[in-house]
């Protein structure tokens, strides 16, 4: 009987300890931007959260990567640290500075405005990544 409860209690060590290394390998904690930017192909398909500034349509200025899109849809929109600049397509914001804020692309207002997004990152057609679902 003992030996039945130690292997029970076992295998569910086990798998709660593949679960939560599991889900700590597709997350990464808090990037910049840049990061991301310099080196694309390391974090392709995991699931970044990124505290950064809401750039809209507008925002780009010498910043390569937002000059050059990928925007998608009209939905879509840039964000932006000290680090550098990438465009989103689906990905959620998960935080929002002031939270009554409402995000106008098209609005030289709403850029600057303190967010924290979350989503996966992708690489483009044009090899050119952004944060996507």
């Amino acid at each position: 009987m003992k030996q039945k409860y130690f292997s029970i209690t076992g295998t569910i060590i086990i798998l709660a300890a593949i679960l939560i290394s599991g889900c700590a390998q597709q997350q990464a904690e808090n990037l910049k931007i840049g990061d991301i930017i310099q080196n694309p192909s390391s974090y392709q398909g995991k699931t970044v959260t990124i505290d950064c500034k809401y750039g809209g349509w507008i925002y780009g200025g010498d910043i390569p990567v937002c000059n050059r899109g990928p925007q998608v849809t009209r939905s879509d929109y840039c964000v932006y640290d000290e680090t550098g600049c990438i465009y989103t397509s689906g990905a959620k914001i998960v935080s929002l500075e002031p939270e009554t804020n409402k995000l106008d692309p098209a609005s030289e207002e709403s850029v600057g405005t303190g967010l924290t997004i979350k989503g996966t990152v992708r690489i483009s057609d044009k090899n050119i990544p952004y944060i996507g679902k």
